[in-house]
């Protein structure tokens, strides 16, 4: 065992993951959490499983038909589709996002968590050469400073 302090082990994840996710992660505590990892495209790119967080879930899978706009249209319909089931399955406290595939699957879904959950989507953020980390953000917190 080591003589860690508890202050110290705060300082170095506060070091780590930043104060904004330290405090969403105290926000919570005490509240039965519920996470939900949404796979946005599934086949292309391995799965980072050291970030899913709770139950993942696979939104799509593969080629999508994306040959014209009556077909995105469609697709992406499916996927809230989907996607909306899985929100109202159950009462989850965090949503994240592996953002693979087309940009417009994951802007859809980020979209669709909000306007059900209000609640904004915390991304696995790929830096290159299998590198990831959390993206936790929240927009209004930016907004308001602007």
């Amino acid at each position: 065992m080591t003589n860690i302090s508890d202050e110290q082990i705060l300082e170095d994840l506060i070091q780590r993951r930043g104060e904004s996710f330290v405090r969403s992660q105290l926000n919570v505590l005490g509240v039965r959490r519920k996470e939900l990892t949404i796979l946005s495209n599934a086949g292309m790119h391995p799965i980072p499983h050291e970030y899913v967080r709770g139950e993942l879930f696979t939104a799509s899978e593969g080629n999508l038909d994306f040959t014209d706009i009556n077909s995105v249209n469609l697709e992406l319909d499916r996927i809230v589709k989907r996607v909306k089931e899985k929100i109202f399955s159950d009462n989850w406290t965090n949503v994240y996002l592996i953002p693979f595939g087309h940009s417009s699957i994951s802007l859809t879904i980020k979209m669709t968590v909000f306007r059900l959950l209000r609640i904004e989507t915390i991304d696995v953020f790929y830096f290159g050469e299998g590198r990831y980390d959390y993206l936790d953000r929240d927009s209004r917190d930016s907004i308001l400073e602007a």
